[in-house]
């Protein structure tokens, strides 16, 4: 898996952000790992964690992973890594199986795969988000 394809889904779900969530839906960008773990301690298992925005509820259980386990940046790549290589084994269309790492709608993976792309793009060119 090319790493500048990992870089820019990193870029275009969190921007880069090591404590960034989105719980039920709302993007929140923590200041901290301890902030981070404070607004994960309630009972939502819906929410997306760390640099790659690893799904808990998907994939955090079935790993076996806590919540606070897929704060830790290194431990949320390797995650989304096996995530994105699991998606890119499928068949079909290259740009759908990567949108298939955020969502199971085509609607939302059109969108997504424009982010990845202006993404991926100011990765190669080494541009700040």
């Amino acid at each position: 898996m090319p790493l500048a394809l990992l870089a820019a889904i990193a870029g275009a779900e969190s921007a880069y952000h090591p404590w960034a969530l989105n719980q039920d839906g709302k993007q929140i960008y923590c200041r901290s790992r301890a902030e981070a773990e404070i607004m994960m301690a309630g009972d939502s298992e819906n929410v997306d964690i760390g640099l790659m925005q690893v799904n808990f509820h998907l994939w955090g259980r079935r790993l076996g992973l806590s919540k606070t386990q897929l704060l830790d940046p290194r431990t949320n790549l390797l995650v989304g890594a096996r995530i994105l290589k699991q998606s890119l084994s499928r068949s079909g269309d290259l740009w759908q199986r990567i949108g298939a790492y955020h969502s199971s709608r085509p609607d939302e993976r059109q969108r997504y795969n424009q982010e990845v792309y202006k993404s991926y793009l100011r990765y190669l060119r080494d541009e700040p988000r």
